[in-house]
C-alpha cells in the first residue's frame, strides 16, 4: 500500500517549467499534470541520471510500472519496434518491447536495476545489443504529433534541460486504494505530493510552448494565408493556411458562418494514410469526412493540423494524441473568434483555451 497524500486546499499552479528544468538537471523527480485531468499525474525523472534512491521513490508514490518515453527514431536505432502492430485503445500509449540492461543488473526489477536501464537507454553510445528483450522496463515511442501528451512532454523537457532525450516516467498513486481518485478532489493529493517533497508542477500544455520557444509571443510562429473558397460535396466553406515555421508545416482552418453564436468547433489531427486513402485500419478519414460535413453543412469551424513529420502507423495521430492546444487558440484568436462549442471528447483542452480569454460551451 502506498503513503496516503493529504489533501491541501490550494490549486495547483502548473507553470513552473524553469524549476522543472533545474530540477530535471540535478536528477530530481517532476510532477506532469494536466488543466484537462487535473486528477491525474505523471512522474518524470532524466533516464540519463536515473539512481537507484530516486527510481524507488517513484515505484514507492506510483504505479511501480516504468516507462522510458523517447523519440521514435532513437527505439530505431535500438531496435525496439511497437510492442503490437496496430493499438485498438485510442489512449494506449505506443509501448514498445520491453528491456533490461544486458550487463551490470540482477533481476532486472530492483530499483536499481531500472535506473541502470534507463541509463543505458539514454546514453547516446548505447547500441541494440546493450539491451535484453523482454525486460523490466517498457519504452515508448513518442512522435511529433504526441508532443503535448504526458509521454511527449517529459521527452520535451529532458531535451530542453540539455539532457538525453529519454525520460523514466509513471503514473501517480494515493489513498488506501492505490489508485488517484477521478471525481475532482485527487488533484489536491497531487498539489500535495509536490509541496511535501518540494517537486515542480508543469502542465504538459505549457511545456508545448518551452519546446517551440520559450521566449515566443503564443502563435508567433504562426503567417496565416487566406486561401479563398473550397466546394465540397456538402458546400462552401472558406480556407486559411497557417505557416508553421518553427515546425515548417502548414494547418488549415475551415470555417463557414463564423458569426453563429457560438460556432463550433472540430480538430482533427492529420493521418496521412486514413485521410488521403481512406484505410480501414483507423476512422480517421470518417472522423474527417463528418467535421467537413458538419461545418459546411451547419457552419463552425474545423481546425486540421498536421505533424511535422510521419506520425507512424495510421490513426495514432488523431486516435491517441492530443493536438497542442496553443496552436488551436492562436487560429481562434486569429479568426477572432472568442466563444466556441466544443464536443467532450475533443483533443484539445478546453480550460487551457479559458486561460487565452476563449469561451467553451460544451456541444
Amino acid at each position: 500500500m502506498t503513503t496516503q497524500i493529504d489533501r491541501v486546499t490550494q490549486a495547483p499552479d502548473a507553470s513552473d517549467v524553469p524549476s522543472a528544468l533545474s530540477a530535471l538537471r540535478s536528477g530530481s523527480p517532476v510532477l506532469l499534470v494536466s488543466r484537462e485531468r487535473p486528477e491525474v499525474a505523471d512522474v518524470l525523472l532524466p533516464a540519463a541520471l536515473a539512481e537507484a534512491d530516486q527510481v524507488a521513490w517513484i515505484v514507492r508514490h506510483t504505479s511501480g510500472l516504468l516507462s522510458t518515453p523517447m523519440p521514435a527514431d532513437r527505439a530505431d536505432a535500438l531496435h525496439l519496434p511497437p510492442m503490437v502492430g496496430s493499438v485498438q485503445a485510442p489512449d494506449t500509449a505506443a509501448y514498445a518491447v520491453s528491456v533490461d540492461a544486458a550487463d551490470g543488473i540482477g533481476t532486472g526489477i530492483s530499483a536499481r536495476d531500472r535506473a541502470r536501464t534507463a541509463r543505458v537507454l539514454a546514453d547516446p553510445d548505447s547500441s541494440p545489443d546493450a539491451l535484453c528483450r523482454p525486460g523490466h522496463v517498457l519504452p515508448v515511442r513518442v512522435g511529433t504529433a504526441a508532443s503535448s501528451t504526458p509521454h511527449g512532454a517529459a521527452v520535451a523537457l529532458c531535451r530542453e534541460a540539455g539532457l538525453p532525450p529519454v525520460a523514466v516516467t509513471a503514473g501517480l498513486v494515493a489513498g488506501e486504494d492505490n489508485a488517484v481518485t477521478t471525481n475532482g478532489p485527487g488533484q489536491w493529493e497531487v498539489v500535495a505530493l509536490a509541496d511535501r517533497h518540494g517537486l515542480p508542477l508543469v502542465d504538459v500544455d505549457d511545456v508545448w510552448f518551452t519546446s517551440h520557444g520559450a521566449e515566443a509571443a503564443p502563435g508567433a510562429s504562426l503567417t496565416a494565408r487566406p486561401c479563398g473558397t473550397l466546394t465540397t460535396a456538402h458546400g462552401a466553406v472558406s480556407v486559411v493556411e497557417y505557416r508553421d515555421e518553427l515546425v515548417g508545416v502548414e494547418h488549415l482552418a475551415i470555417h463557414r458562418d463564423l458569426a453563429a453564436a457560438p460556432p463550433r468547433l472540430a480538430v482533427h489531427i492529420g493521418c496521412a494514410v486514413g485521410d488521403l486513402f481512406g484505410s480501414s485500419a483507423c476512422a480517421c478519414r470518417a472522423r474527417l469526412d463528418d467535421a467537413v460535413a458538419a461545418t459546411a453543412r451547419y457552419g463552425g469551424l474545423l481546425v486540421y493540423l498536421r505533424a511535422g513529420t510521419d506520425p507512424g502507423l495510421c490513426g495514432r495521430a488523431s486516435g491517441a494524441a492530443s493536438a497542442p492546444t496553443p496552436l488551436v487558440a492562436t487560429v481562434l484568436a486569429d479568426l477572432g473568434v472568442s466563444r466556441i462549442q466544443l464536443d467532450r471528447d475533443a483533443p484539445i483542452s478546453p480550460r487551457y483555451l479559458m486561460t487565452r480569454g476563449i469561451e467553451v460551451v460544451a456541444a
